[in-house]
């Protein structure tokens, strides 16, 4: 399928006066093709999607529950519970379910690095470090 823009260049151009083959040589498409939108300009209304359920949906309230109550975001753990309940899906469609779900991990910190040539100098750290989780 074509976008709608091309389709309207297409009608524009047969508009003008130009033949198939002209307009297929300009905009870069098969003869066929521009004959096809010229004879059905409908054609480029994209029919809606389907909406379709997951297998898990029937689980979603258990599983929001159980992270509620347990605190616990593994997935590995949660899918031989939901097993048991009946769920006859997969780990990964659980595990895009939860990610979105889990708290945002602890930030990295950088390491501070100090570099000289070698032999020139000698560092020793015991101090304390202190990092400031933020809030």
């Amino acid at each position: 399928m074509i976008r709608s823009g091309t389709v309207n260049m297409i009608n524009e151009m047969a508009a003008q006066g130009k033949s198939i083959q002209q307009i297929a040589i300009t905009l870069g498409l098969a003869r066929n093709t521009v004959r096809k939108y010229l004879r059905n300009p409908s054609a480029v209304i994209p029919q809606p999607r389907r909406k379709r359920g997951s297998k898990l949906d029937p689980f979603k309230e258990q599983v929001l529950r159980w992270i509620k109550e347990d605190h616990c975001y593994n997935c590995e753990s949660m899918l031989p519970r939901l097993q048991a309940l009946g769920y006859t899906g997969s780990l990964s469609t659980l595990k895009v379910f939860v990610h979105p779900l889990r708290p945002p991990a602890p930030g990295h910190y950088p390491v501070i690095r100090y570099e000289t040539q070698p032999g020139e100098q000698v560092q020793f750290d015991w101090g304390e470090f202190v990092r400031r989780e933020a809030a």
